[in-house]
């Protein structure tokens, strides 16, 4: 029950925060930087759309709580793709992009994603980015492994964990 409410806090205080930000940016007629909360929102709309309906019923059944919209991996590649925009300079920001749009079978434009991050491998600021970009190395292998990039063939019913880039 706690994790479901605090996944709805998460949700709404990302959705705060940007438009806080964006509101006072505007006022104020400069450049606010909420990459963080756009990274916050991509990462609650992935989590929710890979949670089946059958576990948000049981949720809804036993606990009394619903979420607000169902997630979408299409939604988190905005939301990455914002937080991206807004600071290039992370690279937490470009691994969340290459997985996501590795979710959504993008397969080219993932690893593109994924190699740019690498490249950044100079700027790591902190433990964070050295765990993002081994992530990304693992990601990117997994990919090319699979043959899902440089044009290699690919059987449809291939399958593809992009959290330890392992099938």
């Amino acid at each position: 029950q706690a994790k479901a409410r605090l996944a709805k806090d998460v949700r709404a205080y990302a959705l705060a925060a940007i438009e806080r930000h964006s509101q006072d940016g505007a006022a104020n007629g400069k450049e606010v930087e909420v990459d963080y909360a756009w990274h916050a929102y991509g990462r609650w709309q992935n989590e929710m759309a890979s949670i089946g309906w059958p576990v948000k019923l049981a949720i809804r059944v036993l606990y009394g709580e619903s979420f607000p919209e169902p997630g979408s991996h299409a939604k988190a590649e905005e939301a990455y793709a914002k937080a991206v925009d807004i600071n290039p300079r992370r690279i937490v920001h470009r691994v969340e992009h290459g997985r996501t749009l590795a979710k959504l079978g993008r397969y080219e434009d993932a690893e593109r994603t994924l190699v740019e991050a690498i490249g950044m491998g100079s700027d790591v600021g902190d433990i964070n980015d050295q765990a993002s970009l081994q992530e990304a190395h693992r990601i990117v292998a997994a990919l090319r492994t699979r043959g899902k990039t440089r044009g290699r063939s690919h059987s449809t019913t291939d399958s593809l964990d992009l959290k330890t880039g392992l099938s």
